[in-house]
């Protein structure tokens, strides 16, 4: 009996070995199962928690950038003489709010060494939209000159905007537009935004906004805004360049003319024209330019471009923002504003 009741102990023990082991597995399997599904939903918290960061620094790069807008329209606002305009005025405007002390950093006062933490950036600056060609009144036989500009550009631009479907040499109309992989159709009226080059046939994203850092683009040189007539106070020669009957050396007298005797631009010495016929005294422009400059040019401007750049760290991706501005007997308007990255 002993011998049988120790037998019958040892089987029990056998057969309950398998059980616990199956419970062992099983409990560790659970916990692995609990184990990721934790670090699961630490990874999506950490995510939505990123998103949030994201979220809330889009949202405060965008009234950032508000404000500078603001800030570049007061700017245009305090501009008492309408009937000129040139570089040397209030709307000229290149900075920040850091330098005009308009922005300190949260937890450190003014004069303080910067340091680590909320950083925010917010710099704005004002072109003057009339010293640009006008794309809808201007001539394509004077643009060749233009960086960026070929001849296929320079003949769909008018077709994208003449009212027939009769494409010009080397151009575009709807018949083209429509085998594209996105099809659409040739607008066939003037263009209302400059940004709509970029549906022109032959232009590419970087001749139209500069190949890198700092380079000028189509939309650098053109505009939709304003009579045709240019600004002789703020083009530049490369603009003045292309009037009829001026050219690179006539646009260039002109432009040394402005800077003064030190040669150079934004400095105490800088000359402007008060009326169009103040160009007679530039030397070195014939009497024929001279009148061609009066025809062509204007002194003053209704119409402005404001670019503004804001960060709320100094590594994070920038908000920028441009607008176009009218102004009219001292009232501004906005006449279109449009995000341009973040």
């Amino acid at each position: 009996m002993k011998t049988n009741g120790g037998q019958s102990r040892r089987f029990r023990v056998a057969a309950g070995a398998p059980r616990r082991a199956a419970v062992l597995v099983l409990v560790l399997a659970v916990m692995s199962a609990l184990s990721l599904l934790a670090l699961g939903l630490c990874h999506r918290a950490r995510l939505e928690l990123k998103m949030a960061r994201i979220r809330s620094e889009q949202v405060r790069s965008h009234y950032l950038a508000i404000g500078g807008l603001q800030r570049a329209l007061l700017a245009i606002r305090g501009d008492a003489d309408e009937k000129i305009d040139h570089f040397g005025e209030a709307w000229r405007l290149a900075t920040s709010a850091e330098q005009e002390g308009l922005l300190t950093v949260a937890g450190e006062s003014p004069g303080e060494e910067r340091g680590g933490g909320d950083d925010a950036r917010v710099y704005y600056a004002v072109s003057d939209e009339e010293g640009l060609l006008n794309v809808n009144t201007g001539s394509p036989a004077t643009w060749m000159i233009l960086p960026g500009m070929d001849e296929t550009i320079a003949s769909a631009i008018p077709d994208w905007q003449d009212a027939d479907e009769s494409p010009m040499r080397g151009g575009a109309e709807s018949s083209y537009y429509e085998r594209l992989d996105e099809p659409y159709r040739a607008k066939n009226e003037p263009m209302a935004l400059i940004w709509e080059l970029a549906l022109v046939k032959g232009v590419e994203w970087t001749a139209l906004v500069g190949a890198g850092p700092g380079a000028a683009g189509l939309v650098d040189r053109f505009t939709v805004c304003g009579d045709g007539k240019i600004n002789l106070n703020t083009a530049s020669a490369e603009v003045l360049s292309t009037l009829p009957g001026i050219g690179p050396e006539g646009a260039r007298a002109l432009a040394e003319w402005r800077v003064g005797s030190d040669g150079r631009p934004f400095t105490a010495d800088d000359r402007f024209f008060s009326a169009g016929g103040d160009v007679v005294q530039v030397p070195g422009l014939t009497e024929r330019q001279a009148e061609l400059l009066m025809e062509y040019g204007s002194v003053s401007t209704r119409h402005f471009r404001v670019y503004v750049e804001a960060r709320v760290r100094p590594e994070g991706r920038p908000y920028r923002l441009s607008a176009g501005v009218r102004r009219n007997d001292g009232e501004l308007r906005l006449i279109w504003v449009r995000p341009m990255s973040f």
